[in-house]
């Protein structure tokens, strides 16, 4: 029989479910609608005649608490309090001759801004260890702000904590990220969730809920939502968790990897974005013929009987050459950035060639492949498919070329904008890495059966992180450190083999991570007429069938070798059928002309909101504004719909900069000494857009330049 204290206990829990659960129904119907007739599975709120409540996980017959799982949560939280994790966006100080030649305007600002957070760092250590040596107290400005910008709390557990943490600070953006529903349930039926909803709402403040089990889904949920607040939010954000479960491990590597790989990495710079509009407009002016939509012209060639075999410079890549040397007349080879070093050093003729990338190290790359005069013919065998942003001077090695616009790129958002009337179509699923562009390719040009070659996207042993025939061996010990991928934080991943081990570390999870993103786009766009297959001994790829080289049915292909080089024509001549006219020509050149004044206009427009602060929380809301209003108030600019395509110009580099302004407002420093290096760096900032207004209207269309690289 029930004690009065536990009787209590009950109607208490009933009530608060109760009140929780039409605050959610009130403002957050999507979280009303999973938990309103919920059934835990595994884990249940107990509660004893002695009126304490826990949690039992009913697979080990365990408590998941102590004998005073309140007092324990608020002794977890105390100590966080006292020292809060955070995740600090650290700027590099260290000048770079390379990048003051290629990116110089993007460099200059991030580097001011570096500086600053350093000499912050410094001049506080320097203040506590005169105040130590003088034996006077150092003051402790490591507790959590009572103004919080961002916060990320993993599992709410019984959620005790979490309450108190809401209600004493002011969380401008809470993250609560849960992989176990039966705990999240347990936390409305004991903490006043709708009081914290009601907080959110007066206070203007936002909450973000995330619920899954499966955690790569959970993980990608986040990394999709992070953007709609602003990704310079998460820089310095605060990460909290007073529930731990061994699953959870992976969550918290797959935050960590988000961060570092997706909302922090892979953005174009200005520089990036200036030298795309010139790459751009130069192929066109050159007269490179770039895909077009047109349904009336016949784009069937039988290529769908033909597997295309797209081919990475991962190292499995060796152990498959006599394979793809033996069976090239049978299928469509399509080289990924340096494959063809490997491909060429063994007499494979690839009928398609990728590249991505827009600088001159491509063109600086291919021209060091080979000094033998063969080389020039061998190319000329070769279909050259690059995004349109790729160096001018990398098409003019190719007899057969064209260009495909990649989305969002600033120089492709150029040319649809102009001449997506003639029939310019614009490419999306191209990034980040020359592979991920061959995927989409292969099947924008019709063929449904795909092979995956050296994409291991890791390795077995780091001393063999790409193929033994590719140029990374060659690199100079400078270039060989900025491009080859750090094994720093190895991880091991999930073998396309069974019984083989796969390490990855650097760029590669973050690749791999995009990589089974589009496979999966793909399977779901095509609905199933599509086959892909990993051939490569490296990381399985989701979506893709692990298959070993010798295991492919061949039967299944009726494309004969002797017709495939007419195939392959066929297929370029159709698809890339635009060829710009000299009204065309002058209608892009005008619109880039005009685009000055209208970068101008936008420069002054986040000049002007440069006014210094007072406060923590003005300093983030002026970075809000200048992420989120430099977007909205176009017309406040004079400028219109169609010049929508100039915002990417700024995107990259104010990212970067405003999460690095933005984690200093963060620093463990006194609130005044924030402040005022919150204003040093909007000096920083007018100055940038000063240059960047300056360059942009001087070197527009100019290439960038291979002389800039010397890898070798």
């Amino acid at each position: 029989m029930l004690s009065e204290k536990a009787e209590k206990i009950a109607a208490f829990i009933g009530k608060r479910l109760e009140d929780n659960l039409a605050a959610f129904k009130a403002h957050l119907p999507d979280v009303y609608s999973m938990f309103s007739s919920y059934q835990e599975e595994r884990y249940f709120l107990i509660y004893g005649n002695d009126g304490e409540v826990n949690l039992v996980d009913r697979e080990s017959e365990k408590l998941l608490y102590g004998d005073n799982p309140v007092q324990e949560l608020y002794d977890v939280l105390s100590n966080y309090e006292n020292s809060p994790l955070y995740r600090p966006y650290l700027m590099g100080v260290k000048t770079d001759e390379d990048f003051e030649k290629i990116i110089p305007v993007h460099h200059s600002c991030t580097t001011a801004i570096g500086k600053i957070q350093l000499d912050l760092i410094y001049e506080q250590m320097r203040e506590n260890k005169i105040a130590t040596l003088q034996g006077g107290g150092v003051e402790d400005f490591q507790r959590l702000p009572d103004f919080v910008n961002s916060m990320f709390v993993f599992s709410t557990g019984l959620g005790f904590d979490i309450e108190k943490l809401y209600m004493d600070r002011d969380i401008k953006y809470l993250y609560i990220v849960e992989n176990c529903f039966d705990v999240f349930y347990a936390s409305l039926q004991l903490i006043d969730w709708k009081v914290i909803l009601e907080k959110s709402i007066a206070k203007g403040h936002k909450i973000a809920f995330f619920f899954s089990d499966d955690i790569e889904e959970l993980v990608s949920d986040v990394s999709a939502y992070i953007p709609s607040v602003g990704r310079h939010n998460a820089a310095g954000c605060y990460v909290y968790s007073s529930f731990y479960r061994p699953e959870n491990d992976e969550l918290y590597q797959g935050f960590k990897d988000v961060l570092d790989l997706s909302i922090f990495a892979g953005f174009g710079f200005y520089d990036d974005s200036r030298m795309s509009v010139a790459h751009t407009v130069n192929n066109i002016k050159s007269g490179v013929r770039c895909i077009k939509s047109d349904k009336t012209i016949n784009k069937l060639f039988g290529q769908e009987q033909y597997p295309a075999f797209i081919i990475g410079s991962g190292p499995s890549l060796d152990s498959d050459i006599a394979f793809l040397k033996e069976n090239q007349p049978r299928a469509v080879i399509i080289s990924c950035c340096s494959a063809w070093n490997a491909l060429y050093a063994n007499d494979i003729v690839p009928d398609f060639h990728i590249e991505l990338e827009r600088t001159a190290h491509v063109l600086h790359w291919i021209e060091s492949s080979s000094r033998d005069s063969a080389f020039s013919e061998y190319l000329n065998q070769i279909h050259f498919i690059g995004a349109s942003q790729v160096h001018p001077g990398v098409f003019k090695l190719f007899k057969s070329c064209g260009q495909i616009p990649k989305d969002s790129e600033t120089g492709s958002l150029m040319l649809y904008s102009v001449l997506g009337d003639k029939g310019v179509r614009m490419i999306s699923r191209v990034s980040p890495t020359c592979v991920h562009t061959g995927l989409t390719v292969a099947l924008v040009l019709g063929f449904y059966n795909i092979y995956f070659f050296g994409v291991d996207m890791g390795y077995q042993s780091y001393d063999s992180h790409h193929s033994k025939y590719s140029l990374y061996d060659e690199l100079s010990s400078d270039m060989e450190e900025k491009l080859v991928p750090a094994n720093h934080f190895e991880v091991e991943v999930e073998p396309n083999f069974e019984g083989e081990k796969i390490l990855a570390s650097g760029f590669f999870p973050m690749f791999k991570r995009f990589l089974d993103m589009n496979i999966e786009a793909w399977n779901e766009s095509f609905s199933g007429r599509i086959n892909i297959f990993n051939c490569s001994n490296g990381a399985k790829l989701k979506g893709a069938t692990p298959t070993h080289a010798d295991d492919i049915d061949w039967g299944e292909y009726q494309g004969k070798a002797d017709n495939k080089k007419e195939v392959c024509k066929n297929i370029m001549d159709a698809y890339f059928a635009y060829t710009a006219s000299g009204d065309d020509v002058a209608e892009l050149e005008y619109a880039l002309t005009s685009s000055f004044e209208k970068v101008s206009k936008m420069c002054d427009w986040l000049s002007s909101k440069l006014v210094p602060v007072d406060c923590i929380a003005d300093a983030h809301d002026l970075l809000d504004e200048l992420a989120f209003k430099f977007h909205s108030e176009i017309h406040e600019m004079g400028l219109e719909e169609e010049d929508s395509w100039l915002f990417s110009i700024f995107d990259g580099s104010l990212l970067y900069a405003l999460s690095g302004i933005q984690s200093l407002l963060s620093f463990p420093l006194s609130e005044q000494r924030r402040i005022d290096s919150f204003n040093e760096s909007l000096k920083i900032l007018d100055k940038f857009f000063t240059e960047l207004s300056a360059d942009y209207q001087a070197n527009a269309l100019i290439n960038d330049k291979k002389e800039f690289y010397n890898f070798f």
